[in-house]
């Protein structure tokens, strides 16, 4: 639902949500409601170019792999680093015994980040500082990406917030190296 959300936007979720539950609630005799009358809410809440993740998130079983296979950095002339990250991504969908069906052709649209070092907040948890942060359609097999950062870079990942059902989730991240 994360992920979802962050491709459409928090507020027309809700809305889905909303204009379902109105007009599911209080039925007092059949038909009930199912998941596929909620699934149609939020397909039409879904703009024409993330429908494939929609049927990806419910339909499908659908497994991602997604890694850094290298990422480094240099210091420009003006004090900025320019970073290039090398990934790897490929989505597979399974039948329900686990038996590999196909293979997915086709972009989809996943997060690129450069971060900061972590930090931690008062309560003891983990927070990621990124310096970039972007939402980019990523081709199956192999790409790579360059940004420019103000801050000294350390890590870089693709999906690095882990939203998609990954196999190897470890390797979304990657610590920057220097040339």
């Amino acid at each position: 639902m994360y992920g979802l959300q962050d491709l459409i936007g928090e507020k027309n979720l809700n809305n889905a949500f909303k204009a379902y539950v109105e007009a599911a609630r209080f039925k007092p005799k059949a038909p009930f409601t199912t998941t596929l009358e909620w699934y149609d809410y939020m397909k039409e809440a879904t703009p024409p170019e993330f429908q494939y993740y929609l049927e990806d998130s419910f339909k499908n079983i659908v497994l991602y792999s997604n890694k850094v296979t290298n990422s480094s950095y240099k210091k420009t002339t003006n004090g900025m680093y320019e970073v290039t990250i090398e990934v790897e991504s490929n989505k597979n969908y399974f039948d329900g015994n686990g038996k590999q069906l196909s293979t997915g052709d086709k972009p989809n649209m996943l997060e690129i980040a450069v971060f900061d070092n972590d930090s931690e907040n008062k309560a003891g948890m983990t927070i990621k500082s990124p310096l970039v942060l972007k939402k980019v359609w990523v081709k199956p097999g192999k790409s790579t990406f360059k940004y420019t950062t103000k801050k000294l870079p350390v890590k870089a990942g693709i999906d690095p917030y882990n939203k998609m059902i990954d196999r190897i989730p470890d390797d979304n991240m990657r610590t920057i190296e220097k040339l």
